[in-house]
């Protein structure tokens, strides 16, 4: 169909900017898998999204570190890296995960995320920056 797309691989660099560390999850090497699985389940990632996003950690993580992930929603990936999407989507939600090496005790976990709810025109980003 023409003008649908799956999905768009981009690579950028981005400077560190107003990102925020403050809530976030430990990511155990030992349990990465399902602890990944669970977060994305609380964004409603579906299971193509899911798939794609544990394939493309897989090659960037280091196997056997443990990991702290903080979130950056869409207002934050907004502000590091402006889009603009003619004609307009319905709804727009952009994720970028950062993940630091080792479990930092005074991180907690988000009360909140931003569930990703589909409309008929959807543009759902995601990402990975590993620190």
């Amino acid at each position: 169909m023409e003008g649908r797309y799956r999905y768009l691989f981009y690579e950028a660099l981005v400077e560190g900017k107003e990102y925020q560390y403050q809530y976030g999850w430990h990511i155990p090497a030992r349990t990465r898998r399902e602890e990944l699985e669970r977060v994305l389940r609380l964004y409603a990632f579906n299971e193509a999204e899911t798939k794609d996003f544990l394939e493309y950690c897989v090659h960037r993580l280091k196997a056997d570190t443990d990991y702290t992930m903080f979130p950056q929603e869409t207002e934050v990936v907004d502000a590091v890296m402006p889009v603009q999407i003619d004609p307009h989507p319905q709804s727009v939600h952009r994720i970028w995960f950062i993940f630091t090496e080792g479990i930092r005790s005074d991180v907690t976990e988000p009360a909140d995320v931003e569930r990703f709810s589909r409309r008929p025109y959807t543009v759902i980003e995601w990402g990975g920056i590993v620190d």
